[in-house]
């Protein structure tokens, strides 16, 4: 039951409507009429009614209801506020609650929290119009939407992004495509055993580029070319690639040594050998990318009786 009173609030009269012992101010109810007012309806199937609107909301007339979204964990707001941009800022989606003259906030409040630090007054909203009028099924409608809310969302994958990075002028990305027609390496983003010349993980390459440069990634593309890998099956199977990183990494005096060494070990064998020996060494172990640092690590120690982190034993001494 609502009733239509005043109450003081910082010496001035308020007019609203009080339901639930709450007082819901006049200048409330008039926003959010103004706004339903607004919206520019239209449909999604030419078979349905209009069922969905756009329109832009005051801040003041959004909530997130905690019922089902209390447990959420916005550990980047921070960088969402740092790095706005208001041309790849999708409108939140939210549902009409006429009867508390507010909209409740299904999809978005990551932006919301953002808008609210950032002193916006209003945010483009997308406003479900076939929510029920039951309270209690409008609340399992919005909690639904809620947990399907990025079930169809089809994320750009790294690899997808290359040809742009390369447009922008990305450093990595451009390193990588200079090395790609060099040691002509073709890429994928199917999953599973590689055929020759083809990249293992460009995830994985791009890392290994924006971490340690490009001299690191020539070190693995070349002991492979001159391994005769580059025409086998997953010789640059990601087993391979990171544990060439990781001695590049761990041995910094001996890469020389270590380059000449294994472009002769590994024309000896093919890269499904490397990672079988690797698994025979270490048999209780499951993870074939840690078995294969952990095997090449170890010959590299036997066979040229070589030291890790010779930078850091030099400074000891």
């Amino acid at each position: 039951m609502t009733t239509k009173t005043k109450a003081m609030e910082n010496n001035a009269t308020v007019v609203g409507i009080v339901k639930d012992n709450e007082l819901i101010p006049e200048a409330q109810i008039n926003l959010y009429n103004s706004v339903v007012d607004n919206i520019r309806a239209f449909s999604t199937s030419k078979s349905r009614k209009n069922n969905i609107g756009i329109v832009a909301i005051n801040l003041s007339l959004l909530y997130v209801d905690e019922q089902y979204q209390g447990l959420r964990n916005h550990k980047r707001i921070n960088k969402l506020v740092d790095n706005w941009d208001e041309r790849k800022l999708a409108p939140i989606t939210v549902v009409p609650h006429p009867e508390e003259y507010r909209f409740a906030v299904v999809d978005g409040q990551g932006r919301l929290m953002a808008a609210h630090k950032l002193k916006y007054k209003s945010l483009q909203a997308l406003v479900l119009l076939d929510a029920p009028t039951d309270t209690n099924e409008r609340l399992k409608f919005e909690a639904t939407y809620f947990i399907n809310q990025d079930e169809e969302i089809e994320h750009v994958k790294p690899l997808e992004k290359h040809p742009a990075r390369v447009i922008i002028g990305d450093e990595t990305a451009l390193i990588l495509e200079d090395l790609f027609k060099s040691y002509h390496i073709t890429y994928t983003n199917s999953r599973g055993a590689r055929e020759a010349g083809v990249l293992g993980s460009y995830p994985t390459t791009y890392e290994i580029v924006k971490r340690n440069g490009r001299k690191c990634l020539e070190f693995i593309f070349s002991i492979i070319k001159n391994a005769g890998w580059d025409e086998e099956p997953n010789g640059y199977a990601t087993f391979v690639t990171e544990s060439l990183k990781d001695i590049w990494s761990k041995f910094p005096c001996d890469r020389e040594r270590i380059y000449n060494y294994l472009s002769e070990e590994f024309r000896k064998i093919d890269p499904s050998l490397f990672s079988s020996r690797a698994r025979t060494c270490y048999p209780m172990r499951k993870d074939t990318r840690k078995i294969c640092k952990l095997y090449l690590e170890d010959l590299l120690i036997k066979e040229l009786g070589i030291k890790k982190n010779c930078l850091i034993l030099r400074m000891e001494e």
